[in-house]
Parts: C-alpha cells; structure tokens; sequence
C-alpha cells in the first residue's frame, strides 16, 4: 500500500489487461469465457516477473474498488473504524526482487533531498544476524517495513486499536536466510507439518518445540483478534497497543513472545518523511 510504487489508473491497468490476453494467445476482444478457457500452465509460462514489472503490485485507483490511493486514505484519517493488528516479518521483501548492487545510487533514485540522510544511516549500519546487510535492510525497509509502521501511525492517529508485529522465528535449516517473506504462514495456520512456504531460500530440515510453541501463541493471538479486535487474552504474555509516541509492537522469535518500542526507528522515520514528501508533490 505505501512504498511500492504508484497506483495503477484504471487505463493504464486495462492496458496490462490488453498485454496479458497478448501473451495468452487471444485477441484484444476476446471474450470472458475466451480467457477462462486459457489453461493455467499457458498463463504461468507467459507471466513475467510480477514484482520487477508490477512494483504497484496491480493496485489500481479505478474509482469504483479504489476511489483513490489507499495509502493517501490512510494519511488523511478517513479509512474505516476498525482495529488494525499489522506487521512484518524481519527479512520482509517483496518476493522476486533482489538487494540493489549499488545502494549509493538505490538511496539516491530513491530518496531525493532526502538522501544524504538516508545515505548517512545505511552506510553506517553493519550487517545484522536478523536484518542482513545494510543493502538488505534497506529493501526491507522501503517495501514492506517502514510501509506497515506508516500504516500503523496513520491508524492509531485517527483514533483506532491499533497492534504490531514482528515475525522473527527461523526455524532449522534457514539460518541463512532467515524469516523472509510469507514464512510466518505456517505458524498462523498451525500447518508446520502440512507445508511451509518457502518464497525464498530452502525449506526447514525440521521443526522444534519452540517452533511449536511459538506456532500455537501466534494462533492464539490472532484469534482473539478476530474474536474481540484485541489479541490479547488468556495467560499471553500481553500485546501492547501501537501509539504515537513508543511505536510499541511484539516480536516472535526464539523465546516467547516479547514486547518492544520503536521497530527500526530512525529508518522508518526517515521513510514516512519521505512518503509525506513524495505524496505532496
């Protein structure tokens, strides 16, 4: 929603349209059941790389679904009034893309006035067991990571019960890797033993108790959420709500759940000054 490229139009998204059905093999005029009829292999094979050539992910301001971008509903206070439980993983990144090779210039492209700053944080950062190296955490910061904060702060700004996460936990055999996008799947849907998704890197060579404990207080935490709009409850150790002034969130990683402050601060900081500044342009 925030950070990963501008929203689609709704003619630019009909002309992605247009391009798809191309590549399918059918005209322009092809008809619904004319593409329903594509099988799927066909579809797959003649996908390109979603994330490097959709870096808006599809989302499309069509002025029916989307009346305007969500990210500047969210800034203006005017979603709805509904609690927000939100977060990320700690090695988040928008699957298919890669760490710049040249972070220098990444910043630069990226963050215009703002990138002395940025610069400045980066090149004084060292590779972290959990975050990898400063060109990984910068990816991770500008797609996913500083995105949700930015979210988080605009929710509990207009007023709402507002929960983060971090999903830290990196079972057996992705150490070297560690908890990447989408590996929080099967912790929240207690399937450690039906399938773990691995969008990046290779698959556990085995799951622990802990694994397994931490699996069942997720599980708890998010029905409850469901339930009340509170994660909260039972013996958990307690969730904090999100404010304004401590950023707080809880961590799931190796030990039981713990709460924190201010994830990835002075990053994410300098993040949402530059979504403020890019979204008054």
């Amino acid at each position: 929603m925030v950070g990963i490229g501008n929203p689609l139009t709704l003619a630019q998204a009909e002309k992605n349209g247009e391009a798809a059905v191309a590549l399918w093999g059918l005209a322009v005029e092809a008809s619904a059941q004319d593409m329903r009829g594509v099988p799927a292999d066909d579809i797959l094979k003649a996908e390109p790389n979603f994330p490097q050539t959709h870096p808006d992910l599809g989302i499309t301001v069509d002025g029916y679904v989307f009346p305007t971008s969500p990210a500047a509903v969210f800034a203006a206070g005017k979603e709805h009034r509904v609690a927000l439980l939100h977060g990320n993983n700690a090695r988040e990144r928008i699957p298919g893309t890669n760490p710049p090779d040249d972070l220098k210039k990444a910043i630069a492209d990226n963050d215009g006035p703002l990138a002395d700053r940025a610069w400045a944080l980066y090149s004084g950062t060292a590779t972290d067991p959990s975050y990898g190296t400063p060109a990984d955490q910068w990816a991770d910061d500008t797609s996913f990571r500083c995105a949700a904060v930015a979210e988080l702060a605009w929710h509990a700004a207009a007023g709402n019960a507002t929960f983060e996460y971090e999903f830290a936990r990196v079972p057996a055999g992705r150490e070297s890797v560690g908890a990447t996008h989408a590996s929080e799947l099967a912790y929240v849907f207690g399937t450690l033993d039906h399938g773990f998704v691995a969008v990046v890197g290779p698959p556990p060579s085995g799951f622990s108790a802990t694994d397994r404990e931490v699996s069942e207080a997720v599980q708890q935490y998010w029905t409850n959420f469901a339930k009340t709009g509170n994660p909260n409850g039972g013996k958990l150790p307690r969730w904090p709500k999100f404010d304004l002034s401590s950023h707080a969130y809880i961590q799931f990683t190796d030990a039981s759940p713990g709460a924190k402050k201010n994830l990835r601060q002075p990053f994410c900081n300098l993040f949402m000054e530059n979504v403020t500044r890019q979204m008054g342009k």
